[in-house]
């Protein structure tokens, strides 16, 4: 028999399941051939088969060996080795008429750690159980190592010749532990910085690196060495932001509050307690002026175990310059089981009185201060002005807190989504004494001194409260409990509620509250710390700047020795109205809209509806049931049902305006029903309206209709021909009146039928 090459037999067990969302594809291959054996060397040749395995999505490939991270911050894990590994079985041959007698694939050979069996002998491997489970992941470094082998065995036969074929194939894995949980805390307070006020091309340059790093974990595992390369980039950015990023001028600090437009004096990083790293801080002073000064305090949030500093610096800056006061922004020791809210309250006054001491080295007297923060900030912020009111080295005269907790007795915190044990570490921390949700009460005195409501009363400074109705961190009910008691203490304050908004409040769902909250800052700022400003003596030069249609023209007043600048004959933006357009044509069913938009900037102003078009007339019907009988030969609606009063709901009609020209009886039969367009008011058709049986038009068969037929039945009177009233008489519907008409009068009369 002549042989013919050709390819036979291409058989593939594939299995390919994503693993853990890390996107570089590193694969390999390995393929291994197997043996042959054939008697006939007229057969012109004889089978090729191989397996390759191919490890997919591996971070890292060395020889046969595949390596893979596993992040102990997500606990990600391979708990199938499923997830990462193809098996394929290539069988070429050159042989006519084969046929396959069995393919199987060998899982006997699959072993992880500790030749523990993973799969089951001569199972397909699409059906192959779940086996290797990585469990805790361990420390950081920590490396799993097993391999991967697949086994193929195969024959056919070929008249008298069995051929068989077999061959295997294995892969290594490593699994090696890292933790991306720091680098994850520092991209998530990155956003944070977005709220405050910084030159394009330092911002540009930290938000640039900021993407990088959320590249980096989102779109796989990365090795330590990435992750620790990323964090410290990261950092460098940021503290390059922090001391290198702020602006003397922009568009947030020229409002029209007065401001300081020369370089405040700063200090960055001055320490002002034991520990360097959390007793630290960031000040600044407006320059040129000696005297009365008052300070901004700003604390930045956590939950009083995270954050520091640099999360106001950017906005302390800007505020030193916009309003012309000193400000501040601390890092503050984290609660612990040694250090309690009453510590960083104790650290506040360190750095305040570290503050003063700065400020009198330039002539400046800091003397009154507000208080601000969200969050756990915001906590803070109102517990030292309260509690600390009449020993702080700095007079508190306002408070303002974002999302501030302010009693901590309160048991919905329980329901926090942080998390019960993590809020009950925090809690029991603040206060120092640790509790279970169930024993929560014993510790009621204690996490009552530590909450700003237990401070309250008639001489607590003026505060502002924001919170959001929808916080799931901090209970809404504190603020609502705090705005009670200083109500009835009749303390000056305001309580601004975001009704959409959860605890990220700076940037929630309310932007007009935000920058309500932002407008009483400014109120505060004026009415409590600019009450005390140095005085000088300046020369104005100055600059006006047209309106637009979005922007307000203004007079700017620059000092030419200090700086300093306000604002002032400000023309509020406006636009130019154009004509009306419409965008949307109406027509018989739906509204139609037309806009008004600035000819200038094409900005719509205005909006209005289109009335739908008229509909055009068309004739009127009965309606399916009513019963009635429209006769357009003599112009009649027949079989009204006594009583009627009106026929609207009975018809059917469009594009028209029914009007009735009842009979001096009322209405019933002769009374006229006029159809009128509802477009021209033209009269399109009149009917006269016929009851059965009422030939005296008040619209009811009763005895003086009785009384009229029996005249006209005796031939005393008549109906004229075809009218209304005959139609009414002819109850028989024979053309005649007579006593036949008559008799089913009377019954219909006394209601017999």
């Amino acid at each position: 028999m002549k042989i013919k090459k050709m390819l036979c037999i291409l058989m593939t067990f594939v299995m390919l399941v994503s693993s853990l969302g890390i996107l570089s594809m590193t694969s390999f291959a390995f393929p291994v051939s197997g043996t042959k054996s054939c008697s006939d060397s007229s057969m012109g040749g004889y089978g090729k088969s191989s397996v390759k395995i191919t490890l997919k999505n591996a971070s890292e490939v060395s020889g046969n060996t595949a390596t893979y991270y596993v992040d102990k911050y997500s606990m990600e894990t391979y708990k199938d080795l499923e997830n990462i590994y193809e098996v394929q079985f290539i069988m070429n041959g050159c042989i006519l008429s084969t046929s396959i007698e069995s393919t199987k694939l060998d899982l006997s050979n699959h072993y992880v750690n500790n030749n523990t069996q993973f799969g089951t002998e001569n199972k397909m491997l699409t059906d192959t159980p779940s086996g290797y489970i990585v469990g805790d992941v361990g420390e950081v470094g920590d490396v799993t190592e097993f391999s991967i082998t697949a086994k193929i065995s195969v024959t056919f036969r070929y008249n008298s010749y069995i051929l068989t074929d077999s061959c295997s194939a294995t892969v290594n894995v490593r699994l090696v532990v890292v933790d991306t949980t720091e680098l994850q805390t520092m991209i998530g307070t990155g956003d944070l910085y977005q709220s405050s006020c910084w030159s394009a091309d330092t911002f540009e340059s930290f938000t640039s690196v900021l993407e990088e790093a959320k590249d980096l974990v989102d779109n796989r595992v990365p090795s330590q060495e990435d992750i620790d390369s990323m964090l410290s980039r990261l950092k460098a950015a940021r503290d390059s932001l922090v001391h290198n990023g702020s602006i003397t001028e922009c568009d947030y600090c020229k409002s029209e509050k007065t401001g300081k437009a020369t370089t405040p004096i700063s200090y960055r990083d001055v320490v002002y307690g034991t520990d360097p790293e959390r007793q630290c801080m960031d000040l600044f002073l407006p320059s040129n002026v000696t005297g009365d000064v008052s300070l901004i305090l700003y604390l930045h949030g956590g939950g009083w175990r995270y954050g520091d500093k640099s999360e106001y610096t950017g906005r302390a800056y800007n505020h030193c310059l916009k309003y012309g006061v000193a400000t501040l922004t601390i890092s503050y020791r984290y609660t612990s089981e040694s250090v309690t809210a009453f510590d960083i309250l104790d650290d506040m006054a360190s750095a305040l009185a570290k503050a003063k001491e700065l400020g009198a080295q330039h002539g400046l007297n800091i003397k009154q201060m507000m208080t601000y923060g969200g969050s756990a900030g915001g906590h803070l912020s109102l517990l030292y002005s309260y509690a600390r009111q009449n020993t702080s080295p700095i007079q508190p005269v306002a408070a303002f807190s974002k999302c501030g907790p302010t009693n901590l007795t309160n048991k919905e915190y329980l329901d926090s989504n942080l998390g019960e044990s993590t809020i009950l570490y925090a809690l029991g921390s603040m206060c120092g004494k640790y509790f279970t949700a169930k024993t929560m009460n014993s510790a009621y005195s204690e996490l009552l001194a530590v909450s700003p409501v237990n401070y309250v009363n008639a001489n607590t400074v003026p505060t502002v409260i924001c919170h959001g109705m929808k916080d799931e961190t901090v209970p809404f009910s504190d603020a609502q409990v705090l705005d009670v008691l200083l109500t009835d203490k009749g303390v000056d304050h305001y309580f601004l509620a975001y009704p959409n908004t959860n605890h990220a409040i700076d940037i929630g769902t309310d932007p007009e509250y935000v920058a309500y909250a932002d407008r009483l800052f400014d109120q505060y700022v004026e009415d409590y710390l600019k009450n005390i400003e140095p005085s000088k003596v300046h020369d104005y030069e100055t600059k006006t700047v047209a309106k637009t249609c979005t922007s307000d023209g203004y007079t700017l007043y620059t000092c030419k020795i200090c700086g300093e600048y306000h604002v002032s004959d400000v023309v509020k933006a406006s636009h130019t109205p154009g004509e009306w357009t419409v965008v949307t044509a109406p027509t018989y069913t739906t509204e139609g809209e037309e806009v008004l938009s600035c000819s200038v900037c094409k900005t719509v102003l205005q909006t209005r509806t289109i009335d739908k078009l008229e509909m055009p007339y068309t004739e009127i019907t009965a309606k399916d049931g009513s019963g009635l009988v429209i006769n357009r030969e003599n112009m009649f609606i027949e079989n009204i049902e006594q009583g009627t009063t009106n026929l609207e709901e009975l018809l059917d009609f469009k594009g028209a305006v029914i009007e009735y020209e009842e009979t001096a009886a009322g209405f019933g039969t002769g009374t006229k029903l006029i159809v009128r367009s509802q477009a021209t008011g033209e009269i399109m058709e009149t009917f006269t309206l016929v009851f059965p049986g009422d030939v005296t038009g008040d619209g009811f068969a009763d005895s003086f209709d009785v009384s009229v037929l029996s005249s006209v039945a005796n031939f005393e009177n008549e109906f004229e021909e075809d009218s209304a009233y005959m139609k009414a008489a002819d109850l028989e519907e024979d053309g005649f009146v007579d006593s036949f008409d008559l008799s089913r009068l009377n019954a219909l009369a006394n209601f017999e039928f």
